[in-house]
């Protein structure tokens, strides 16, 4: 997954781009995505199944409102991923401090203080009067990313519901297409 292409690219900027290219590639047959390995690590990891998705785009002629659709969708959950990556190492950073403030002693607390105001006495493992100013700080990112990951998960599983629904009504016009390709041919 990628937070951002290295072009500096927004998420939502980086799927549009890659979903054409599919899009392109899925077209021109005689291009195949297997030639092109950003694009196929682009469809092996994407959270949806954007190689089906965008085939059947292409063949009713749709590619523009899927790709406009699947972007959103693609973006938003790209965004949870990175919210719940941050919020995890922000909950890892939390237990670490929690077990070095935990073993220390009331007395290393104030021997790191001491050698904190005096640098020629030997430097402690680890100056545990930092986590005092910072506790409050960490717990209020921990919380507000909780909740920024929360609303984007929210938000893409509303978007894949359309999304889902956005395939399923193109899968059965492209069926009832053929269907109705079958019978003339039938007919001929």
């Amino acid at each position: 997954m990628v937070c951002t292409a290295q072009s500096g690219l927004s998420l939502i900027s980086y799927a549009e781009d890659k979903l054409i290219d599919l899009a392109d590639k899925i077209k021109n047959r005689a291009s195949t995505i297997e030639s092109d390995a950003d694009l196929l690590n682009f469809v092996n990891n994407a959270p949806l199944p954007v190689y089906a998705l965008v085939r059947n785009a292409v063949a009713m002629g749709m590619e523009e409102p899927v790709i406009d659709d699947l972007k959103l969708t693609l973006a938003y959950a790209y965004s949870y991923h990175i919210f719940s990556d941050l919020y995890r190492n922000v909950q890892n950073i939390m237990i670490k401090a929690e077990e070095a403030k935990s073993t220390a002693s009331g007395d290393d607390i104030e021997r790191s203080a001491a050698l904190s105001a005096n640098p020629m006495g030997s430097t402690p493992k680890c100056n545990l009067k930092a986590f005092v100013v910072i506790d409050s700080q960490i717990i209020s990112l921990r919380d507000r990313l909780e909740e920024i990951k929360r609303n984007s998960k929210s938000s893409y599983q509303d978007l894949l519901v359309e999304t889902t629904l956005l395939n399923e009504n193109i899968k059965r016009m492209n069926e009832n297409q053929q269907t109705k390709r079958s019978i003339h041919l039938a007919s001929d």
